[in-house]
């Protein structure tokens, strides 16, 4: 008896916890041991926070760099960058379109929407990169968001700074 009064204690416990995530706000961070592990392969890759979506999208890498190698890869990536007239990457991997999207990435700086960029997803797994080029009067705070459209849902948003 004890033994399955224990069971369906923990039954009730474990039902109570799952309820109580479904109403948590609609984010999903990704768990420390993923987030550290790609901080730790690639230097200036963003903790990423994918918020719930219509589609299911999932962006499960995002990061800044200076340019592309020919492989693809980020050259230069970072979180803090010089206005130097040069250009700034923001490279985003989307998983789970099971049909073409589009997605945008919105370039803010200080708070103030300075660029817009569609790109098409084409597949399960899509890896898609936009640039802005930054001068020197461009110092400040930026972020990008990742939006889905047409619904304007956010996906992700992501930060670096100009000095």
């Amino acid at each position: 008896m004890r033994i399955l009064s224990a069971i369906l204690f923990s039954s009730l416990i474990y039902s109570v916890a799952l309820a109580q995530q479904e109403k948590q706000p609609a984010a999903i961070l990704l768990s420390a041991k993923t987030a550290a592990a790609s901080t730790e392969t690639a230097p200036g890759a963003q903790k990423i926070e994918t918020r719930a979506n219509s589609l299911g999208l999932t962006v499960t890498r995002a990061i800044f760099a200076r340019g592309i190698d020919e492989n693809k890869q980020p050259v230069d990536p970072g979180t803090e960058f010089a206005g130097d007239g040069r250009r700034i990457y923001c490279i985003t991997q989307i998983q789970g379109a099971k049909e073409p999207v589009t997605i945008e990435h919105r370039w803010y700086k200080d708070g103030v929407l300075v660029l817009s960029v569609e790109l098409p997803i084409k597949s399960l797994n899509w890896r898609t990169q936009s640039y802005k080029t930054i001068q020197p009067t461009m110092a400040g705070n930026w972020k990008v968001d990742v939006v889905l459209l047409p619904g304007e849902e956010v996906l992700a948003s992501l930060y670096f700074k100009v000095k």
